[in-house]
């Protein structure tokens, strides 16, 4: 009878062992060594990076602002858009209130209900004389 509960015990932990080095292996974040080794990303790449998990991929898809380069400057490589390391780098150290000047250094201009809300938000405020 103490031998069974041993071997119980001892499944347990196995067990235990098994889920916390699965959730430790989905939990560290990836570094950026491998902007080094990878000279194109993808968009699901890229958010991935930037994001982790913790990020829809549908909500930066849609939204043309918060894609590198604002959705230009990418290849297409393998069928499907990607943007060189270096643009990706760029990318990953924007933030919302950087978005209008990166947005203008890649010529893409804030329109539409996205723009608005960009411009509204974070946008240059005019000075009534």
């Amino acid at each position: 009878m103490n031998d069974e509960l041993i071997i119980s015990r001892i499944n347990e932990l196995e067990s235990l062992i098994l889920k916390l080095s699965r959730d430790l292996k989905e939990s560290t974040p990836k570094s950026n060594d491998s902007l080094s080794k990878q000279r194109f990303f993808s968009l699901k790449e890229a958010v991935e990076l930037k994001y982790g998990n913790s990020q829809s991929y549908t909500t930066i898809s849609t939204n043309y602002a918060l894609i590198p380069c604002g959705n230009t400057n990418y290849e297409i490589v393998g069928g499907v858009r990607r943007w060189k390391s270096e643009l990706i780098l760029e990318w990953l150290n924007v933030t919302d209130k950087d978005i209008i000047p990166y947005l203008e250094k890649y010529h893409v201009p804030l329109t539409g209900r996205i723009g608005e809300k960009y411009l509204k938000k974070y946008g240059k405020k005019e000075e009534s004389v």
